[in-house]
């Protein structure tokens, strides 16, 4: 399941066109840590997940169980 809020993230940052150096940039998150949520899926807090949902302009319940589509 981990794996798949990370392949989900990764999904939504590509469909909207963005690098991981792009969401970094634009999420303050380190380019390095990007990598790691989408191919780990965990070792992130709840403000990290807030602040790539604002940027993606997603839902939390699509990034975390897939629910819906963003």
């Amino acid at each position: 399941m981990n794996e798949e809020i990370g392949l989900r993230i990764q999904q939504v940052r590509k469909k909207k066109g963005l690098s991981r150096g792009d969401l970094a940039d634009m999420s303050g998150i380190s380019p390095k840590f990007i990598f790691q949520i989408e191919k780990q899926g965990f070792g992130f807090s709840v403000d990290t997940l807030m602040q790539l949902t604002r940027v993606l302009e997603t839902s939390y319940d699509y990034l975390l169980e897939g629910h819906t589509e963003f």
